[in-house]
């Protein structure tokens, strides 16, 4: 049986969730605390691995927070 080598690409690229309030900007922790958790500070944000988990990430705090109003403010950005 032959082995093949298998390269394994690394994405460098990570992404994370960033709102808008007003003209201040905050992102997404990890963690529960906050209604969403969240940071003034954008190196202390989550960093999520895909695209993807960062919209779930988003969409999630959206849903679990109706009255903050966060529809429309919230966007996922590469880092």
């Amino acid at each position: 049986m032959q082995r093949r080598n298998l390269i394994t690409i690394k994405n460098d690229i990570m992404f994370i969730v960033e709102f808008e309030n007003g003209t201040s900007l905050y992102w997404l922790i990890g963690g529960n605390i906050g209604d969403p958790p969240r940071t003034l500070i954008r190196k202390n944000a989550k960093q999520y691995k895909t695209e993807s988990e960062a919209k779930a990430a988003l969409t999630r705090a959206i849903k679990r927070n109706p009255s903050r109003q966060l529809e429309g403010r919230g966007k996922v950005v590469p880092v």
